[in-house]
């Protein structure tokens, strides 16, 4: 079933905002994660957000260039379209903010803060639905990626956030013992997978091994068979609020 569809036009038929944040640890994790639903909900209307939480590459003993690490996510979300369409987003430059908490080091890092920063991007965007890491994800800073933007998005009566959705990252969650099991499947055609690809070529950095172009065409076809979908990005509901009290009072 579409169900990520079904969900999202529920939200436009209530008339709610349809503001969509991602929040992921690394640059490409967006793009690999949900790159095709990314382009598939700005084609729909949608405005959607990325929030990169590190700054990238110190791991791998690089000092990182900030402006060239921001100017890869900038192309990669012009090559989604997560950024001007009808009018100017609202969220950074093409739709994207990028925080420089320490790559591969997060758990060096107080958890409240990482919490807070995500907090007070929420609080900024609005979003109704987020987007980020499978919690049991092998890489440490996916897990608190996910543990810290669950705290942010607590539910409340004033908090707007009313679907979380996590995803797999090739090259990490297919590495972990603990499976993802998705609930949530999501068609992509031709043009969504295309902008995808065109995504993750803007890092030249991590285009390659597993997360090469063809590992990554043959994983969304191997994710489409089991819903007879052409090609797919899968998801797992974390939280989906519902609330039609509304419409049955009106």
């Amino acid at each position: 079933m579409h169900i990520l569809k079904v969900s999202l036009e529920l939200q436009k038929r209530q008339k709610m905002d349809n503001r969509i944040l991602v929040v992921v640890a690394h640059n490409d994790d967006e793009v690999l994660g949900c790159g095709g639903t990314i382009a598939m909900m700005r084609e729909q209307g949608f405005e959607v957000g990325i929030l990169i939480m590190t700054l990238g590459t110190t791991a791998r003993g690089v000092v990182p260039n900030f402006i060239e690490l921001m100017e890869e996510s900038y192309n990669a979300s012009k090559c989604l379209n997560a950024g001007v369409m009808e009018r100017q987003q609202s969220f950074g430059l093409w739709g994207v903010k990028k925080e420089d908490f320490p790559d591969q080091r997060l758990d060096e890092c107080c958890e409240i803060d990482i919490t807070k920063r995500i907090e007070m991007h929420i609080k900024e965007f609005e979003p109704v639905c987020v987007f980020t890491h499978f919690e049991g994800d092998l890489n440490k800073d996916h897990e608190i990626v996910s543990k810290c933007v669950k705290v942010a998005c607590r539910t409340t009566s004033k908090s707007k956030v009313d679907t979380i959705y996590e995803f797999p990252v090739l090259s990490s969650s297919n590495y972990n013992s603990k499976v993802f099991v998705p609930d949530t499947y999501v068609e992509l055609g031709e043009k969504h997978m295309i902008a995808k690809m065109k995504a993750m070529d803007c890092y030249k950095g991590e285009c390659y091994g597993m997360r090469g172009p063809d590992n990554i065409v043959t994983t969304a076809k191997y994710l489409g068979i089991d819903v007879g979908y052409k090609y797919a990005e899968v998801f797992k509901t974390y939280r989906n609020r519902v609330n039609l009290l509304n419409n049955l009072t009106e």
